[in-house]
This record gives structure tokens, C-alpha cells and sequence, in this order.
């Protein structure tokens, strides 16, 4: 009988520190609750092919499960499934994990990414979010204001603030108003250099440009943050500028930012010519000089991506799995995957560019035999002329796929697909 009661207390105990968030089955069932309860929604964004302990032992928390519980309506997803992709297409959600707060009209309210484990993590943002609509301060009502011209030096700094806290860092354009709110003597300023740094301005605006009315004193100020803050800044300044070199289609300007991008990475010029050579393919996609683009990624994925290792991959597998952290993942399977399917997209006919695509693809399923990586490969030979492989390795994919029933909903596709090489009319 003692012992009885004293496993009871311990199953008490646990459910007194450990509660269970209430989860939707998918998106649209969050998304009909939360109209009839009038209530924001929260998305749990896993990253594909890792466990979910991090995310949901802070989450799982008494606290956090009754604020969770009580003030959202809540729906977790993978990265991969199509409710994910929905979600990164509508909410410009690049990484996982993250966690997004909608209101029911599907406006964005906050958003959040990295593993955290800490439950008071979930509590500061779940109170924040709440707060935030309360006070109409909302990523949803800045961006409503910021359209209607509710303009001010005051304004533009909360919400550069805002956006840059929730992840968005395409900030230029914004940093170019508040700068005219500025006097030339605020430009000494610490705290005004810093923010207009993170605003990643420009490199050719005058937000930029005045960041430097004082040379000296900007630098002295840009050294005393730590290098990992340094290369941050200078990603979202060279990035900015590619982005409006892309939208003038001015291409010494996208040289320029690769050229600042090769020099922001300090001694180690690896991670800065790695950098330089993608912006430059950015831009060659984005204006459509295929010739071009064809040439810099070939030199990028056989110098960064064929030249990974089958160990340093797995080791950063097994890392990836014991710390539950994205962000050690190895992506090389993925990136050379997305290059060969690129090159098919873009309609490369030349057979030198189509075979290093088969090559990239080939190596893609080494690393890892994704469905996906079976379907990429199998276009490819199609296209080289080599049919029998084209239809072995689409068969390949269907079985693959077949046997993950995450990936159920993309059998009709793959099979349609099979169908047209069969008949010779891809």
C-alpha cells in the first residue's frame, strides 16, 4: 500500500511540472477554431528529420501549457509537409524551428525561430504577443500603419526594431527614412550607429554613406562587437544591397556587394569567397542570365558542396540529433539536390551542365536516398536522353515514397510524372 502511494505522488508530481499543449490536427482546423473562438493562433514549425523534445519540454511546462491553452489555438507542423511550406511562403519563414503567432484573418503577428528549451522562453513571447495585441503594437498593425503613411522618427525606429527582433532583415528601405530624421551631430552617437548598422543599410545609400561622417569613431565602434555580430551586420548589409542591385537589375552593384561580402568574413576567405560566388548567382537567377548562373554554380556546389565528406556529414548528423539544434544540420544532400533540380528548371540543354547536374544529384542520394532526390535524378536522365535510367529511378521514388506516409499526397504527382516518360512526352 506505501508503495502504491508513493508511485501515485510521483506520477502527481510530474503532472504538476509537466502539462500537454492542446494541438490541432492540422492548419485548417486551427485556423476554423480560432475564427469561432476569436482567438491568434500559435504555429509549432519543427525542422524535418529531428526530434521534438527541445521544443515542446519548454512548451510542456504548467505555466506555458495553460497560457497555450488557454490563449491560443495551437498547431504544430514539419518542416517539409505542405502545411509548412504554406506557412513559409506566407510568413517568409526560413528556418525551423520557429514559432509564428497569426491572428485569424492570417495576418502576422510575431514570429520567432531557434531551439529553445527554456519554458519561460515560451512564456515572454506568449505574454508579449498578447500584450502586443492589446496595445495594437502587433508586426500586423506596424505594417498596416507603416501603409496608411503613419510616419515618424519615432515610429520607423519601433518598427525597425520590431522587424529586425521577429526576424525580418530587409530593413534598407526604412533605415533610409529614419536616417532624414537625424541630425549630422546624432551620427556620433553609439547607440544611433549600432541601430542604423542592424538596419543593414544600403551600401550605396545615404544612410550608409552617413554612417561614415565619422569614420573613426564608427569603426571603433563596429570592433567592439564580437565577430559573429560583425559577419551577422555585414550579411544583412551586403544581402540589402544584392536585393535592390536585383530590383534595378544593376549589376555593378550586385558586384559590389559581393565584393563586400568577400570582405566580411575577416581571415577566413573560404567563408568569404563562398559568400561573394553566391551572391553573384542570386543575381544572375533574379535577372535571368542563365548563361552566367550556369557558370558561378558550377564553381560553388563543386567546390563547397562535392568536396563534403560522407563522415562530416554523418558526424554532423549525430550532432544535430543529440542537440536537437537546426542549425547543426547538414544540409550539403539538400543544397546539391535543389542545384540539380535548378539546372533542370532553368532548361539547361547544354549535356556538360545537365551531366554536372547528375553528378550533384547522384551524390544528393549517397548522402541521403530521399523520395525527392529519386524524382531529381530521374528528370535529369530524361532529359539527357537516357530513358531506362529516367524511369528505374521515378519507379525508385514512388516505392520510396510510398513507405513514408508523411509523403502520401505526393504519389499522384510522381506517378503522373512516371506516365509522361513513359509515353516519351515530358
Amino acid at each position: 500500500m506505501t508503495k502504491l502511494l508513493f508511485v501515485c505522488f510521483v506520477v502527481f508530481l510530474n503532472f504538476a511540472t509537466y502539462g500537454q499543449v492542446s494541438y490541432e490536427h492540422n492548419y485548417s482546423a486551427a485556423l476554423k477554431k480560432a475564427k469561432n473562438l476569436e482567438k491568434p493562433i500559435f504555429i509549432l514549425l519543427n525542422p524535418k528529420g529531428t526530434s521534438n523534445a527541445t521544443t515542446t519540454t519548454g512548451l510542456n511546462g504548467l505555466e506555458a501549457t495553460e497560457l497555450y491553452n488557454t490563449s491560443f489555438v495551437n498547431v504544430k507542423m514539419t518542416a517539409g509537409e505542405p502545411d509548412a511550406d504554406l506557412m513559409a511562403s506566407l510568413f517568409n519563414i526560413t528556418a525551423a524551428p520557429s514559432y509564428i503567432f497569426i491572428n485569424s484573418d492570417e495576418k502576422i503577428l510575431f514570429k520567432w525561430h531557434g531551439a529553445k528549451t527554456e519554458e519561460k522562453f515560451f512564456m515572454d513571447i506568449g505574454k508579449e504577443v498578447l500584450e502586443r495585441l492589446e496595445e495594437g503594437s502587433t508586426l500586423f498593425d506596424f505594417d498596416k500603419k507603416y501603409e496608411n503613411g503613419e510616419i515618424s522618427r519615432k515610429f520607423l525606429k519601433e518598427y525597425i526594431s520590431l522587424r529586425i527582433k521577429t526576424g525580418t532583415f530587409d530593413n534598407a528601405h526604412l533605415i533610409e527614412k529614419y536616417v532624414t530624421y537625424l541630425t549630422i551631430a546624432e551620427f556620433n552617437e553609439p547607440g544611433e550607429i549600432l541601430f542604423i548598422f542592424k538596419a543593414g543599410p544600403n551600401l550605396t545609400g545615404n544612410a550608409y554613406k552617413l554612417l561614415y561622417n565619422n569614420s573613426k569613431l564608427t569603426h571603433e565602434i563596429f570592433a567592439t562587437l564580437p565577430l559573429s555580430e560583425h559577419i551577422t551586420i555585414n550579411e544583412r548589409i551586403g544581402g540589402n544591397t544584392l536585393q535592390d542591385a536585383i530590383a534595378t537589375r544593376n549589376l555593378p552593384q550586385a558586384r559590389r556587394s559581393a565584393d563586400f561580402a568577400r570582405n566580411s568574413h575577416g581571415d577566413d576567405y573560404k567563408a568569404g569567397d563562398k559568400r561573394s560566388i553566391w551572391n553573384m548567382m542570386e543575381y544572375y537567377k533574379a535577372v535571368k542570365d542563365t548563361a552566367n548562373f550556369f557558370v558561378s554554380s558550377s564553381r560553388f556546389y563543386d567546390s563547397y558542396f562535392m568536396t563534403v565528406s560522407l563522415d562530416s556529414v554523418a558526424r554532423a548528423t549525430n550532432k544535430a540529433e543529440n542537440t536537437g539544434n537546426s542549425n547543426d544540420i547538414d544540409r550539403t544532400a539538400v543544397r546539391l539536390n535543389d542545384a540539380a533540380w535548378e539546372f533542370y528548371e532553368l532548361g539547361a540543354k547544354n549535356h556538360l551542365y545537365l551531366t554536372k547536374a547528375m553528378l550533384w544529384s547522384k551524390r544528393s542520394i549517397e548522402i541521403d536516398p530521399d523520395p525527392n532526390y529519386y524524382d531529381t535524378l530521374a528528370h535529369i536522365f530524361y532529359r539527357l536522353g537516357m530513358y531506362d535510367e529516367a524511369l528505374l529511378n521515378q519507379k525508385k521514388s514512388i516505392k520510396f515514397t510510398k513507405m513514408r506516409p508523411a509523403l502520401k499526397h505526393k504519389i499522384p504527382g510522381l506517378t503522373q510524372e512516371l506516365k509522361k516518360m513513359q509515353g516519351r512526352k515530358l
